[in-house]
């Protein structure tokens, strides 16, 4: 698994940051990446039992990311793994 952080934007008032995931699991395919921020969806009905998740997690993630002027994005291959990225916005604090 790899994770990063990057600083993508700043002006006075805010900071756009970058996080990044990628794990080498099972993937998802393509026609069911759309599907994957609606609540209690799992590409795989099986896959709650084996990987121990109800399918809410990115559901929350994007309304975070929604909720803070970002978005988050994932890049899938089948058997290869997955890339999420996720942005959003920061107020900087006034120094007085």
């Amino acid at each position: 698994m790899v994770f990063d952080v990057s600083k993508i934007y700043e002006d006075s008032d805010i900071v756009e940051i970058q996080f990044v995931v990628e794990d080498t699991g099972i993937g998802i395919p393509e026609e069911k990446i759309s599907r994957i921020y609606d609540r209690f969806y799992q590409v795989d009905s099986g896959m709650s039992k084996r990987f121990k998740g109800t399918g809410i997690g990115l559901s929350i993630v994007k309304t975070i990311a929604d909720l803070m002027g970002g978005s988050i994005e994932c890049k899938s291959v089948c058997g290869e793994g997955s890339t999420f990225c996720f942005k959003a916005k920061f107020a900087k604090l006034k120094n007085n």
